[in-house]
């Protein structure tokens, strides 16, 4: 992985990012960031001081050139960009191109940068450094059906340097319907062969490689768990394969993301290197949530909301949002754009009754069978 970045950059022409234009509202604060939750600030700045200082941040002055225009104080306006660098709303406007990625690499990747400018609130010494670091790692994708498919398409097209596919079974019809990687003329062919080949279609510029092997112990994860920098889990079979994949991940100190659906409700969870939830704390709590007993006894059976029927019932929409939701928290663990945190926790969302909150926080159950010695 990346080095960490700098504490304070040196900004030579600080400007704030175009995502995150300021606002002076008449209340008499300084709206920052938009109006994104998650992202918005507000400062208080009842005389219209630090207003004077924030509108010639646009990457035209220098540190210099902005203590002389604004007529303010020294100390206020190293203060204002203190609390700007800090909140990651700055960017350098005389920062150099990217020397990692290529200038067809950049282009390819504008729309990635322009993003994570957006949503990244760790400053950079570069808008490239969060691309930058999804180009060095290394992903492990257990399974290739209807979630698999569409983690494995969404981290291809963002530049994973590194993709190593996972599965044993073979394209058949009824994957068809759900499952991005494949067409017609795949029909027959090892997942792992046909995913290969399209998504080496549609990204040259990466190493992909593959196994068409059989998840039979915590041993194979383990040895998959050694050789990537995160592992999503997209497979659902044996039974115990996700507890198998949070202990083996927990040994390597690698994060690791799951997902599925259960008819209309589908989600993510994501475990970081943090000693925080395991898979089973949530399944615990989203017992409690929906007033079931918890079914699992030492690891036996499956989360309810992430489950393993015989016949996965699911949509285009259904599976392939389960799958770039995964997608996305394995990005930001590869990234810190956002800052998932090193806990597990669990978020989706219910296509049948949206407002329904599948948001859990990733505190430990004190009843986990699997974790609660580590209380």
């Amino acid at each position: 992985m990346a080095p960490a970045e700098p504490s304070q950059p040196p900004y030579r022409l600080p400007r704030i990012k175009r995502e995150h234009q300021a606002i002076h509202r008449e209340d008499g604060t300084i709206q920052i960031g938009g109006d994104i939750y998650g992202i918005a600030s507000a400062i208080d700045d009842p005389d219209g001081s630090l207003w004077r200082i924030v509108r010639l941040i646009d990457g035209t002055r220098s540190v210099p050139q902005l203590h002389a225009e604004s007529g303010q104080p020294g100390e206020t306006v190293a203060a204002v960009l203190e609390a700007l660098h800090g909140g990651g709303f700055l960017e350098d406007a005389a920062a150099q191109d990217s020397a990692v990625l290529s200038a067809a690499e950049r282009e390819r990747y504008s729309r990635n940068q322009a993003f994570y400018r957006w949503i990244d609130l760790t400053p950079r010494s570069s808008a490239w450094t969060v691309q930058e670091r999804i180009k060095a790692a290394t992903v492990v994708v257990v399974g290739l059906g209807g979630g698999g498919s569409s983690v494995a398409l969404a981290l291809a097209a963002s530049g994973v340097g590194n993709l190593h596919l996972v599965d044993h079974d073979r394209v058949e019809l009824s994957n068809l319907t759900r499952q991005f990687l494949y067409a017609e003329a795949d029909i027959g062919r090892t997942k792992v062969e046909a995913a290969m080949a399209r998504l080496r279609a549609v990204n040259s510029t990466i190493d992909i490689t593959g196994e068409e092997t059989k998840i039979e112990s915590v041993a194979d994860l383990r040895r998959l768990a050694a050789r990537c920098d995160v592992l999503a889990l997209c497979a659902d079979r044996p039974q115990r394969i996700r507890h198998w994949a949070d202990a083996a991940c927990r040994e390597a100190g690698v994060p690791w993301v799951t997902g599925g659906y259960v008819g209309p409700v589908t989600v993510a969870q994501s475990f970081g290197r943090g000693d925080g939830a395991c898979v089973e704390c949530l399944h615990r709590r989203n017992g409690e949530l929906s007033g079931d007993a918890p079914a699992v006894v030492a690891g036996e059976g499956e989360p309810p909301l992430l489950g393993n029927d015989e016949v996965a019932a699911s949509t285009a929409v259904s599976a392939g949002l389960g799958g770039l939701m995964v997608a996305h928290a394995v990005l930001a663990h590869l990234t810190g754009a956002p800052d998932f945190g090193a806990h597990g926790f669990q978020f989706g969302i219910n296509l049948m009754a949206p407002e329904q909150q599948l948001y859990l926080a990733g505190e430990r159950h004190p009843d986990c069978p699997l974790c609660g010695a580590r209380a």
